[in-house]
């Protein structure tokens, strides 16, 4: 008989894949519309923009990661009192950072096109990245609806949530083009709509449930510094963990030129998708594990942990290798032209993402214990070797080999500590 956990996770990654494919989908449609709209200089802008908020979204300082792993532990316990404390304390942290970041944002903004008036040719361009980096602020605030119930497990709804936000985005961006709106308000409309969507639902989701409203009265300097400790750990992580599948591009410019980034960008990015795979099949267990050990079963996370990484890894490599052999008409129908080995990037990419995905339940098992501090050591060593290795050995011949330096860093520095502190958390 199937355990109930392995249905949920079953359920978790189908609705994750199709939320997935959604919200990848909405975000290509208003490409277009927006790029006519706007034109060329802003809508570069507005993309340097949205590229900058993804790099800044560790700025939570790791509350977000620290929500959803103390979350599960209290409902796995059945502790919903102890939830609703959490759930409070974390919207009162969350609302608090994203203010100040929001009003430093508007202000900065403001003050470079009086002190500097070269950074921005116009208002235009200063408020669009006012607006794209406040959106991402207020996300820190609106997404921990998901965050709880991707707690309580209830995937189907909290991909329910992710979905609308981008279809209402593109739904109202596409009118406001269509009525001739002014490009910063059609940026504007398009950028708020998802988070504000997120909060009128969780103003509905609380309203109708009374028993599992955030309680706000229990924030004090004992539980800040218990949200500062976890919180300030997942933080280090993520901006290692940023820093270390980000710095690519940066060294091959450095070290090959522009050009090379172009060649290597491209089936880079194709390759990028199986790390999306890997997130979204992944993902859903970090609560399932904090459920399974608040309750013990430790048998299930082991065995789970086991199926997954060897199913996982053989699935990303299935998908990988398809992808390398058809990797030749899809980039000709995808940029009209072919790049200087661009199998051989597509290949390291596979297997780089076949590595991480063959560790990646092991990470869930320690992001569900909250054991972020012990992960430090191993992505600082992962990153520290990928740095000295790509700045040594990229030269404008071998910028294919940036893929497969990443593979072996990660094999060397990260998965072996990684299983071992996992199988040994598992066990107990």
């Amino acid at each position: 008989m199937i355990n109930a956990r392995t249905k949920t996770l079953f359920v978790a990654v189908i609705s994750g894949l199709a939320g997935r494919a959604v919200a990848l989908i909405a975000p290509l449609l208003v490409m277009g519309p927006m790029l006519d709209h706007l034109g060329p200089i802003l809508f570069g802008i507005w993309l340097t923009a949205v590229s900058l908020a993804a790099l800044a979204n560790f700025l939570d300082f790791g509350i977000g990661n620290a929500a959803l792993t103390r979350l599960s532990e209290a409902f796995g316990r059945g502790d919903l009192g102890g939830a609703r404390s959490l759930l409070g304390q974390a919207y009162v942290l969350l609302a608090g950072l994203a203010a100040g970041f929001i009003a430093v944002t508007i202000l900065g903004t403001g003050l470079i096109t009086v002190v500097l008036p070269g950074v921005f040719e116009s208002q235009a361009q200063a408020a669009v990245v006012a607006i794209v980096l406040s959106a991402l602020f207020l996300t820190f605030v609106t997404g921990l609806l998901v965050k709880t119930l991707q707690a309580r497990q209830a995937y189907v709804h909290a991909q329910l949530v992710q979905i609308i936000g981008p279809i209402v985005a593109l739904s109202v961006s596409l009118w406001a083009i269509s009525a001739g709106f002014d490009p910063v308000i059609v940026v504007l409309l398009y950028t708020l709509a998802s988070p504000l969507t997120q909060a009128a639902w969780s103003a509905v989701y609380f309203a109708a449930r009374p028993a599992q409203r955030p309680a706000f009265d229990k924030l004090d300097r004992t539980s800040i510094r218990a949200w500062t400790g976890i919180g300030g750990a997942f933080f280090v992580v993520s901006i290692l963990t940023a820093v270390g599948m980000n710095m690519d591009n940066l060294i091959i410019a450095a070290r090959a030129g522009a050009e090379a980034v172009t060649d290597f960008g491209v089936p880079a990015r194709l390759g990028s998708l199986l790390m999306l795979i890997v997130f979204t099949v992944f993902m859903p267990l970090w609560t399932l594990f904090g459920n399974a050990l608040a309750r013990g079963d430790r048998e299930w996370l082991l065995q789970t942990a086991m199926k997954m990484s060897a199913v996982g890894a053989l699935a990303v490599l299935i998908v990988g290798l398809t992808m390398v052999l058809l990797a030749d008409p899809i980039i000709l129908l995808w940029m009209g032209r072919s790049f200087p080995d661009q199998q051989l990037v597509l290949m390291g990419m596979v297997a780089s993402a076949t590595v991480i995905a063959l560790t990646s339940p092991f990470n869930m098992i320690l992001n569900a214990a909250g054991m972020a501090r012990q992960q430090i050591l191993p992505w600082a060593g992962f990153v520290g070797l990928c740095l000295v290795a790509k700045t040594l050995m990229v030269t404008p011949e071998t910028t294919w080999w940036v893929p497969w330096i990443t593979t072996a860093a990660y094999a060397v520095c990260v998965t072996p500590r990684i299983l071992q502190l996992a199988i040994t958390k598992a066990r107990g």
